[in-house]
């Protein structure tokens, strides 16, 4: 019974603090850590600083050196536009650039060549068939699986476009909905 009540002692004695660093180390640890923190945050600062996140009047709103917003923000992003091609003159288009791009996802079905232009025919998802003609380059191979807004090749000046559905003909609009 007595070894244990000695054993309690050492043990609450040991609690007490009497094995305690010197206050010389436990202030220079404080001292430093203190430092650290205070590096740390002209660090954070300095960066935000440079990097145009905050300006010198921000001092004080901390929350504003970190842009978080941008950071962690769930913003939608479009991954592939729609393109917008322009009607010149009965079947030939321009969307603004010389690459032609497809109107809806589907699979090539033809690459050939004519009179020293291609001509590309997609079989879309929605049964349209959509022929892209007078490509001086192309892009895709036949059979090959294209998605919305892909380029299929490149033209000069204009882009012919012819669309079908169920063997008759229709317009842009008509095919992007199908």
């Amino acid at each position: 019974m007595k070894q244990g009540q000695r054993i309690h002692r050492r043990i609450a004695k040991r609690r007490c603090g009497r094995n305690k660093p010197p206050a010389f180390y436990r202030f220079f640890y404080r001292f430093s850590m203190l430092i650290m923190i205070g590096l740390v945050a002209m660090l954070g600062y300095g960066i935000s600083v440079k990097q145009g996140f905050v300006t010198g009047e921000d001092l004080l709103a901390v929350g504003t050196w970190f842009p978080f917003e941008k950071w962690f923000s769930l913003q939608d992003e479009t991954v592939s536009a729609m393109p917008a091609y322009a009607l010149l003159k009965d079947h030939y288009y321009s969307n603004g650039s010389n690459q032609a791009q497809a109107i809806g996802d589907g699979v090539v079905q033809s690459v050939e060549k004519q009179d020293q232009r291609y001509v590309i025919l997609v079989k879309q998802d929605n049964g349209v068939i959509a022929t892209y003609g007078t490509l001086e380059s192309t892009a895709v191979k036949k059979d090959e699986r294209i998605r919305r807004g892909d380029v299929l090749g490149t033209y000069q000046e204009s882009l012919y476009l012819y669309f079908e559905k169920d063997g008759k003909e229709i317009d842009l609009t008509q095919a992007k909905q199908g």
